[in-house]
């Protein structure tokens, strides 16, 4: 049997891919980087399941804190790529009052994958909270109002006012521009 080849034609339109992104994605190493959490378990993550109550539960728990809340799913490719700088933004403003809350739009019976992911790109802390969605997909886009893509995030300051996105297509959640609401959003200062 002959291995397959691309064509020239293909292999550089996947290079160019490569290079260009998709709006909002940005390529970033998924197996831990700089500064993420090392030799975290599977077993260690917790993961809840939750609705739109229970996440708005969560978010006014959180009240005095910045929570970043991040909507993913281990079928995305994007979202995945992107989980690494939402553990990294954890991490670098753990002491700041800041809180992450990741909601997986994975089915609920998927959570051993879920689990696996999060481990591996060392999401475990004090300061990060997981849910799997009880929802299926499309009900899951209505109930938590995040549009019609993934990855979606959303900034709640301390007082649990979600911060507006200075972006006309709020698909397009750069590192850069999810990074300016959580600085924006914490101030100068840490909390008293």
């Amino acid at each position: 049997m002959k291995p397959s080849h691309l064509s020239w034609r293909t292999a550089g339109l996947l290079a160019l891919a490569a290079l260009v992104g998709a709006p909002g994605c940005e390529f970033t190493a998924i197996d831990g980087g700089a500064g993420l959490r090392q030799g975290v378990s599977p077993g260690e993550i917790e993961l809840a399941l939750a609705g739109a109550e229970e996440l708005a539960a969560e978010i006014d728990r959180r009240r005095g804190q910045v929570v970043l809340v991040d909507f993913w799913a281990t079928w995305c490719n994007p979202c995945k790529g992107k989980m690494p700088h939402t553990v990294a933004l954890a991490e670098e403003f753990e002491g700041r009052g800041f809180a992450v809350i990741t909601v997986s739009l994975d089915s609920p019976d998927e959570s051993h994958g879920v689990k696996e992911f999060l481990a591996e790109v060392g999401a475990k802390g004090d300061n990060i909270t997981h849910f799997v969605s009880k929802y299926k997909t499309g009900e899951a886009v209505t109930a938590f109002e995040i549009g019609d893509s993934i990855p979606y995030y959303k900034v709640y300051d301390r007082e649990g006012v979600i911060a507006p996105f200075p972006i006309p297509d709020d698909r397009k959640f750069s590192n850069q521009v999810i990074r300016s609401l959580v600085t924006n959003a914490l101030g100068p200062n840490p909390p008293p």
